[in-house]
């Protein structure tokens, strides 16, 4: 396997409730380089979901992206909120940054104006107060995610050691309550943590991922193109009881194209089905997937072109989804 891990990927024995070990927020990010923490969830009806990333130096950011290898280009001055919720009758986007005299963290705790990330000893609670786009509606409430298993290292996604994973929750208890725009509901969660030490588009051409809770296991499955065209496949089966396995990598489907033509490869065992597409965009797409076998096992997707994301056309586009 062409994947290289910091340490061997294994869950911690132990009983999360009493010994948590969450991924802390006050990582040093270097210049140029990013850190996100990222998480989604689907209800239990399937109606619902949701999508918050918090960041440390904006990686989709045209701002960020201007300001790389000058001296305006420091990771902490591109903090950023980003928030997608998705329901039949609510649909809300937020990506807000911040710069560093409107954030703060340390170990336990990620705030960006008025939005607030913290561990409070048994899971990740998530405060947001901020605003959509284009609309600038208000986007109040707060979510909680409680680990049902986790894994204790990273891995390392690039063979120049600059970039990683930790898939730290990959099964999780998730709790929205969203009194703006008016959204409660429980369901199936995941978190996860990206940095690296340079801009993605330093490494990567694209890459495609899927997560999928499938009985008392989680399927994760990462394909990428390196740069020199070489990259990593992965497909692991991570369990409950903390066993870990990997697993032959899937023959890879392509879902529909969407309204900008992007590519939506999918790496998984059985031909998929498109459910919904959450994101549609010039260079990024967000997708919910199902499989014959496991129809009540929705699949969370996304596919990324950082190829298209450098174009100047996308460069342009990005500021209307994006409050500064």
């Amino acid at each position: 396997m062409l994947l290289r891990r910091s340490r061997d990927l294994a869950s911690t024995p132990h009983d999360l409730v009493s010994q948590p070990n969450f991924p802390a927020f006050d990582s040093e990010v270097p210049d140029g380089g990013y850190q996100w923490w990222y998480v989604d969830g689907t209800s239990d009806d399937h109606e619902h979901h949701i999508v918050m990333i918090a960041f440390v130096g904006s990686v989709f950011s045209p701002h960020y992206f201007k300001a790389l290898g000058t001296p305006r280009g420091k990771a902490d001055q591109f903090c950023a909120f980003n928030l997608g919720v998705y329901s039949k009758l609510h649909k809300r986007w937020v990506l807000t940054e911040y710069d560093s005299a409107h954030s703060r963290r340390d170990a336990t705790h990620f705030e960006m104006g008025n939005n607030r990330l913290y561990y409070d000893g048994t899971a990740l609670r998530i405060e947001i107060n901020d605003r959509s786009m284009p609309f600038s509606r208000p986007v109040t409430g707060h979510l909680r995610i409680e680990p049902m298993c986790q894994t204790e290292a990273p891995l390392t996604l690039h063979k120049s050691g600059q970039q990683h994973w930790w898939p730290f929750a990959p099964a999780a208890r998730i709790e929205v309550d969203l009194p703006s725009p008016g959204l409660k509901w429980r369901g199936k969660g995941y978190f996860d943590t990206n940095w690296g030490a340079v801009p993605l588009q330093n490494c990567f051409r694209e890459w495609h991922w899927s997560r999928q809770h499938i009985g008392t296991a989680t399927r994760i499955a990462y394909h990428s193109l390196h740069r020199s065209g070489e990259g990593p496949a992965l497909a692991l089966n991570i369990h409950k009881d903390g066993r870990v396995e990997d697993c032959e990598i899937p023959p890879v489907y392509e879902l529909p194209k969407g309204l900008w033509q992007m590519r939506r490869p999918i790496a998984t065992l059985e031909k998929p089905t498109l459910v919904r597409t959450l994101e549609d965009t010039p260079f990024y797409t967000r997708s919910i997937v199902a499989t014959p076998s496991s129809a009540n096992a929705l699949a969370m997707h996304e596919s990324l072109s950082l190829e298209r994301f450098v174009k100047p056309w996308v460069q342009r586009l990005l500021p209307f989804r994006t409050r500064r």
